[in-house]
């Protein structure tokens, strides 16, 4: 009696993953761990119905058989529970409805409460180069179904291995002496051509464990455990192993496992870091505790550090859709706080907009390269390049270019603004503009690509430009005074306001022709000057200069007297041709004896039928004034004295009329002149000679007639002894 209901209650036992497993499609390594469970969950229940069975003893049947219900509806309880639950998610989900304890492990192919460690990289992957391949292998990865349904499990076909041993082979990178290992891994023969056997090896510098493993149709997670000898100090490594007495062919492999430990814990996925020892719950959001993912269930813990390899994280949310997403109604936030000196730095959102900062009073620094390179100040000063703003914005840079400005309109701006003035910098169709109008407007000042300036103008033709009504220039010394330029109804006036009065030019105007006026408003030449000018320093005039005449025919044209004062000895005025061989110049003497002078001369020339020969006319002024006459040379010709004398030939003229060397007189064919030598002096006129005296009338060759007359009645007288030495005539001879 007693040992039937026991195998009866066994069997149910074993009927209720069956149903479960049935009900949810799953593995038989799933019903075996869900079996595993509820057994241990009844074992104890049993212990404590054992004590309760002895304090019931001697109790009326009733009670004992309310002990026996308890039992059944417990089962059917479960079984009611398993076939009218809802399916969470997918085949391979493992739910576990009420509170579970465990104290050794529950493992799935997809996950597991428990131990768990990986001291292997790329636990699915291994047609990853950390995977080492020997000889001529291929691995096709993710080849077929996995056991956790995913396509992952990958394929190794080994080619050739009678040409040689051909591995896949993982270093672990540790030394273990005297470690226990367990190794596992999930096997199944391949998609084509499959093996029945492999081996497998885990090693040091030596062979350590060597094992061969059958090929099974399905899926099955195949363990072993070895402990290092003592004395082996190589490098750990495990590896796949095709040899020629196993032949050519494949097979499928996936969730390699290497544990520091006695027997096989939780499998736990790897990719490019090991995992740690460490027990808790490893799933794929399909381990559930009352209907709700476990929380943790996809971390992974690896000594103090937790990390997450896959999908997104929600907070506030079971539908994240990126690596980490943060929900809430009420201002979600992230703080992170350095306690040293309770620095507080958060982001977080609020109603209509969001924040980044500090919410300590701290500076906040965005850093790239591990270096700062933007800091917002506790003032609210902003740093690009400084750590130490001392402005609103504060740019530090060894780069010439500091900042750009971009649109990709036609008009791009930057606005300065205070509290009554708008001011905008920008730039539109190829001028660059600043000024009070947010567009490209005359009231601007602009500047096209050629650099031209324009004020008033939106298309500057020149490097400045103006234009408006009487638009005015002024260039202001603040110690000096100022000039303005400005165009009136198309005339240029230029207006000089200086400290004392200094510059006495005003109301200049240009017109058109062009013509400038000084003082003058209406200007009838070039220039045109009304008032008294002055030149100092030189005056260079290109042209003829007239000086009492409007139409001057030479260099220098003069209608009406011309003053030449204030000359001194030092002090030479002239006026010379190119080359100095024609000149008037003008001396000034320091003393009446050799005032000033004037001087005329000139070179030879001739032209035109005429010759005349280098010379000069010097005119001076004083008491010893005389008007000398000279050749190139400097030798005197002739010069007539302050008195009147004239003198040729000589300095000293003693006479009016004092010639040194020959006189000739003739009336060079004018015969209008009825006497070629007159002699004014009516009480005595003297003909002298310091030496023999001749009169002779005409040349050798000549028969010109001598005629010695008297006027009227007087006579001719020699008053000496004469001799004739040829003819002689008389017409008629008185002798008193």
């Amino acid at each position: 009696m007693n040992g039937k209901p026991k195998t009866i209650w066994l069997d149910w036992l074993k009927r209720v993953p069956i149903i479960i497993g049935m009900r949810f499609n799953m593995t038989e390594p799933t019903k075996e761990g869900i079996m595993i469970t509820i057994i241990r969950r009844l074992k104890r229940v049993a212990s404590r119905n054992r004590l309760l069975s002895q304090s019931l003893r001697g109790s009326p049947p009733l009670m004992r058989r309310r002990r026996g219900r308890g039992v059944v509806y417990l089962l059917i309880a479960l079984l009611v529970l398993s076939w009218g639950a809802t399916p969470v998610a997918l085949a391979r989900d493992f739910q576990v409805l009420y509170d579970l304890r465990v104290d050794g492990n529950v493992n799935t192919p997809y996950g597991g409460v428990g131990r768990y460690e990986n001291a292997l990289k790329y636990s699915e992957q291994v047609d990853h180069a950390t995977w080492i391949r020997g000889g001529a292998p291929t691995v096709n990865a993710d080849a077929a179904l996995a056991p956790d349904g995913t396509t992952t499990a990958d394929e190794i076909v080994w080619v050739d291995p009678s040409a040689g041993t051909e591995t896949v082979r993982q270093s672990l990178g540790i030394t273990g002496a005297s470690n226990t290992y367990t190794i596992s891994f999930w096997i199944k023969q391949g998609t084509t051509s499959t093996v029945s056997q492999i081996r497998t090896r885990f090693l040091g510098n030596a062979a350590i464990d060597l094992r061969v493993h059958s090929v099974p149709s399905g899926w099955e997670r195949r363990s072993f455990t070895t402990t290092v000898g003592a004395g082996e100090t190589g490098t750990l490594a495990f590896r796949f192993e095709g040899q020629a007495d196993h032949g050519a062919g494949r097979f499928l492999v996936w969730g390699a496992q290497i544990e520091e430990a006695s027997s096989a814990g939780v499998y736990v996925k790897t990719t490019a870091s090991v995992v740690a020892a460490s027990r808790g719950v490893i799933a794929n959001t399909n381990l559930l505790v009352n209907g709700a993912p476990v929380a943790g269930g996809q971390w992974t813990t690896s000594g103090s550090d937790v990390y997450y390899n896959q999908g997104n994280v929600g907070i506030g949310t079971t539908n994240p859709d990126t690596k980490l997403r943060i929900m809430d109604a009420t201002n979600p936030m992230i703080r992170v706080t350095d306690t040293t000196n309770t620095v507080n730095t958060q982001l977080h959102s609020e109603d209509s907009r969001g924040y980044v900062g500090t919410q300590s009073n701290h500076d906040l620094r965005i850093m790239t390269n591990n270096t700062a390179k933007v800091t917002v100040d506790t003032d609210g000063k902003v740093g690009i390049g400084t750590t130490a703003p001392t402005y609103k914005l504060d740019v530090e840079s060894s780069d010439n270019l500091l900042a750009s400005f971009i649109s990709t309109d036609n008009n791009a701006m930057i606005y300065v603004h205070d509290d009554d003035t708008d001011t905008y910098i920008g730039a539109e169709g190829g001028i660059s503009f600043f000024g009070g109008t947010g567009a490209l407007n005359s009231a601007n000042l602009n500047i096209n690509s050629t650099g031209n300036v324009g004020i008033g103008t939106t298309g500057p033709g020149t490097l400045l430009h103006l234009v408006g009504v009487d638009p005015i220039i002024r260039m202001h010394d603040t110690g000096y005074g100022y000039v303005d330029i400005q165009e009136v109804s198309g005339k240029l006036s230029v207006n000089f306001q200086t400290v004392g009065n200094a510059i006495t030019i005003d109301g200049s105007t240009l017109t058109n022709d062009p013509r400038v006026g000084i003082k003058d408003a209406t200007p009838s030449y070039n220039l045109d000057v009304n008032g008294t000018g002055r030149f100092v320093g030189n005056l260079i005039i290109d042209g003829n200069v007239g000086i009492g005449t409007t139409g001057p025919a030479q260099k220098l044209h003069v209608n009406g007297f011309v003053t030449v004062s204030n000359i001194s000895q030092s002090n030479i005025g002239s006026i010379r041709n190119a080359v100095n061989t024609s000149y008037l110049e003008f001396l000034g003497g320091t003393t009446s004896a050799n005032g000033s002078g004037i001087y005329l001369a000139g070179n030879s020339y001739s032209g035109n039928g005429t010759t005349f020969d280098a010379g000069w006319l010097g005119l001076n002024q004083g008491t010893n004034g005389i008007i000398r006459f000279a050749d190139i040379d400097d030798n005197e010709h002739m010069r007539i004295t302050n008195d009147g004398s004239v003198g040729i030939g000589t300095t000293a003229p003693e006479a009016t009329l004092d010639v040194a060397g020959p006189l000739s007189v003739t009336t060079a064919g004018d015969t209008n002149i009825v006497h070629d030598l007159v002699m004014e002096n009516i009480s005595s006129s003297t003909i002298k000679s310091y030496g023999p005296l001749t009169i002779e009338s005409g040349s050798s060759n000549d028969n010109y007639n001598l005629v010695l007359k008297g006027s009227g009645t007087g006579k001719v007288y020699v008053d000496d002894d004469i001799e004739i030495t040829g003819d002689f005539t008389l017409a008629s001879l008185s002798i008193p």
